[in-house]
This record gives C-alpha cells, structure tokens and sequence, in this order.
C-alpha cells in the first residue's frame, strides 16, 4: 500500500485532480512506522488490524474508525487476514492553511479513535458515510470524485467538532477543577489563621463561594476529613504545642485555640491524644 517511503516519511500519490485516495485494503502485511501529509481514516471491515502510534496502541475492532491526524508517525500491524479501509485525504489550501493545521493540532489530539462505546450517534453517521464513500467509488459517476470528497469532509467535519468540544468542556473542567482547589485552599488557610475564633461550617462555605452541602461535600474530598474535624485538628495540634510553655494554663489555652468551656477542651483533646491535657503535660515534664 505504501508507494512511496523515504526514512519514515511516506509521501502518498495522488492522481491528476483527485485529492481523496482510497483503499480496500485486504493485504496480510505490516507497514512499518511512517507519517504522511495527507489525513488519514481507517476502519477495519473483516477482522481487527493493530495501529501503534508512539506508545500507544489501538486493537482497532471490525468497525471502530480511527482518524490519524497529518504528520502523526505510525504503524500498522496486519492480521493473517482481514479487510479494512484505508482513507487518505489531502485537504488543499483554499480550505485549511498551515495556520489552520497549526491550530488543529493544539486542539486536536493527533489519533481519533470513533468506536460506539465513545458516542453512539457519531460512529453511526461516520460508519455510514464511509461506507458512501467506498461505495459511490464503486459506481463510477462522473459526480463520483466530489461526491466522495464531500463525504469525507462531512466524516472529518463531524469527528473535529466533537473532539473540539470535548476538549473545550476538558479544559472547561479542569479549570473549574483549579479554582475549586485554590478555594478550599483559601478555607484551610482561614482556620490554620482564624482557629482560635469561632469557625461555622456555615460561615465557611459562604466564604468560599458554596452552598453548606456542596462545601463539605467537596471539602472532604480534598481534605480527607470533614470540616469540623479539620478545624478541631488544627487546633489540637496548636493546643498541644501551647502546653510544652509551663507559662500557659490549661485554662487559658483552652481559651486561646477557641473552646469556650474547660470540659469540651479537655474532652476534645482526650479524642486526639488518649489522655487529658493535664496529664500530657505533666508526662512532658516527666521526660
């Protein structure tokens, strides 16, 4: 299948004003690593075919339909036997420019892999034009050459939009994701600064900009605890590093890390460390 290869750059032949070439492609036979120009479409009819590029490996199943973007190295690993279609399309110029590619390739990833597990809709419309596409080949009418080309652009049309989006709503999230991150951090901050006050779960959320459910839905997945456990961890261990000072009182500890009775303080602390502050202290003094 491969007429032309120089090191891994295979350069694909068109005929005299035809820009879509096509294969049905039934050789037993492996094409080593190599990159093209031209966009390529592939979609196995009889049988799996194997397509590596870089470290990744697609076991393309009868029917999945794998676009490889320009320039992408890759190979194809060939079963004993088997039949499948290879598309190779060179968009001209009047359509996309290198600006345009150079695009593409930021917001594109250089595979596309269109199985119904992915979207159902889509590998069906794009199931269903590619097999147009091969079969107005075989019809041979003088319209037969646009007629193909349109249908390809339509198959690469449908599958650049809905990887286009894709990609938007993945950035979409992950930027979502980053400021809800730099949010909890800023409540964490708060209670390491503010744990001696009193600390609502309530007054937290608003500070962060959520509502009380989602606020500690999400700050215990970031925390690994919940709010108020977080907020009496904090003040534990301030608490505790207060009682290494003689010059402190349990009392006026209790106080300064935001408990406004002795009992919940020395209980509080009991949950922590398995022994009252009184005692934690004296078995410091013991040492």
């Amino acid at each position: 299948m491969i007429e032309k290869l120089e090191g891994t750059h295979e350069t694909v032949v068109f005929e005299d004003g035809v820009i879509v070439k096509l294969y049905d492609n039934q050789d037993a036979e492996d094409y080593p690593m190599h990159w093209h120009l031209p966009l390529e479409i592939i979609m196995p009819v009889v049988n799996d075919y194997g397509i590596r590029c870089g470290d990744v490996y697609f076991d393309l199943r009868e029917k999945d339909i794998l676009l490889v973007q320009p320039g992408v190295l890759h190979e194809c690993i060939a079963p004993d036997s088997g039949r499948r279609f290879i598309c190779q399309i060179s968009i001209p110029a009047p359509l996309i420019s290198k600006k345009t590619l150079t695009a593409i390739s930021h917001i594109l990833p250089p595979t596309m892999l269109i199985t119904p597990e992915l979207d159902t809709g889509l590998h069906n419309q794009i199931h269903t034009l590619l097999n147009q596409v091969y079969s107005t080949e075989a019809s041979g009418s003088l319209l037969s050459d646009f007629t193909r080309y349109m249908r390809v652009l339509e198959i690469i049309h449908l599958a650049y939009s809905f990887f286009e989006k894709n990609n938007a709503d993945h950035q979409r999230n992950q930027q979502q994701k980053i400021k809800i991150i730099s949010q909890l951090r800023e409540a964490c901050d708060r209670i390491t600064e503010n744990y001696a006050e009193e600390l609502t779960l309530d007054n937290a959320a608003f500070m962060a900009g959520f509502s009380k459910y989602h606020f500690s839905r999400l700050f215990r997945a970031y925390t690994g605890t919940t709010f108020y456990h977080y907020v009496n961890t904090v003040r534990m261990s301030n608490a505790r590093i207060m009682l290494t000072d003689p010059l402190h009182s349990i009392t006026n500890i209790a106080y300064a890390v935001g408990f406004s009775s002795m009992s919940s303080f020395i209980r509080m602390f009991k949950t922590f460390f398995g022994c009252t502050p009184s005692a934690y202290r004296q078995m410091l003094e013991g040492r």
